[in-house]
């Protein structure tokens, strides 16, 4: 036996004749049990002796997750420590790291010159795939936007690890930026996923008056940028343009909504003589107290020139005129609730406004 495998230990002997004897205890009925393993099988023992290992190989390892992070460790027990390692890669160490696919083989050498090899066949899980709906944020500064993730390939029981800490395979509620996602499998292999929630430009509206001769005649010029085209416009006259044309003294509200529902409300109050140059209108502060107001409101003033007042609503009706030389204020009472446009008149036909909402 030694002569075939001089790496034999005398434990190993002693296994490989006791596994290669014959059992006889049906040719000796009188004597079952009392005559040990049986008769000794020479040829046997030699033959199992020239393909015995001395050193046993247990091996652990973990499949790639796509093409690298697999392991291979290799426990050797048996022969004369210490050993040593000699793989197919190169590698000289008892175990290997991130590991792609393939065939890894490696020979054990123990202290007395006894060797004993292994191949490992690494295969690779399968990759995770995914497919991801976004809902971008409809308006500006909301938080109304999704991501919603669908696995279309890949090994069950997966996590969800979201930079911004959620833990669901879905998240919504979301503001504009960027949201990375580490999806885990069942089997520990990493996938990654980066995805841009975007917002409109802000919704923003402005009317421009444009004055077109000395016949006072007014056009209301409204522009919007940002939001989401098309835009549907609601005046508070009624209409439904873009634009007002020949429009009269009063107060102009208007009310955009684009196509994904985002809203801005712009007004304008157009003044008595539209066409007086601005450099003729001096600063006056008007008072309006209390406002809002449910009852009796006070307006005052500090020009002694003021010789008229007047009282339009939100739709440019007129509501109140008074004479008021030689006042500094007036009170007005019993308004329903809506918004009223203040309007006082000096002796040289300038005007000033100020707002006032009864409730």
């Amino acid at each position: 036996m030694l002569s075939v495998n001089p790496c034999l230990s005398i434990d190993d002997i002693s296994h490989i004749l006791k596994v290669t004897s014959v059992n006889i205890d049906a040719l000796n009925p009188d004597y079952v049990g009392l005559i040990g393993e049986g008769r000794l099988n020479a040829a046997a023992a030699v033959e199992m002796a020239a393909g015995y290992n001395a050193i046993t190989l247990n091996t652990n390892y973990s499949l790639s997750c796509g093409t690298s992070g697999g392991q291979i460790e290799i426990n050797a027990t048996g022969g004369t420590a210490p050993y040593t390692y000699e793989w197919s890669n190169g590698s000289t160490t008892s175990g290997l790291m991130d590991l792609a696919a393939g065939e890894y083989s490696v020979t054990v050498t123990d202290a007395s010159g006894c060797s004993s090899d292994t191949t490992i066949v690494l295969e690779s899980y399968s990759p995770t795939v995914y497919e991801a709906d976004i809902d971008h944020v409809t308006c500006n500064g909301i938080s109304n936007g999704a991501i919603d993730l669908t696995i279309v390939e890949g090994n069950p029981d997966f996590t969800y690890e979201w930079e911004h800490g959620m833990l669901t395979e879905d998240i919504e509620n979301l503001s504009s930026g960027t949201y990375r996602v580490t999806i885990t499998d069942g089997n520990g292999c990493k996938t990654f996923g980066s995805f841009n929630v975007m917002q409109p430009e802000e919704l923003t509206a402005e009317i421009t008056t444009v004055e077109f001769d000395e016949w006072n005649d007014i056009d209301l010029d409204l522009t919007v940028q940002g939001g989401t085209a098309p835009y549907n416009y609601t005046w508070n006259t009624g209409d439904d343009s873009e634009d007002l044309f020949d429009v009269s003294v009063g107060y102009y509200e208007a009310t955009v909504v684009d196509y994904n529902g985002c809203q801005v409300v712009v007004d304008q109050i157009i003044e008595e003589n539209p066409i007086l140059s601005v450099e003729s209108i001096e600063d006056m502060e008007i008072n309006i107290y209390p406002n809002p107001t449910k009852d009796v409101a006070t307006i005052s003033w500090e020009d002694d020139q003021i010789t008229m007042l007047t009282v339009l609503n939100a739709n440019g009706q007129l509501i109140e005129s008074k004479e008021v030389s030689f006042q500094k204020s007036y009170q007005t009472n019993h308004l329903r609730s809506g918004l009223y446009i203040i309007i006082l008149t000096d002796l040289n036909y300038n005007t000033y406004t100020g707002k006032l909402i009864a409730e």
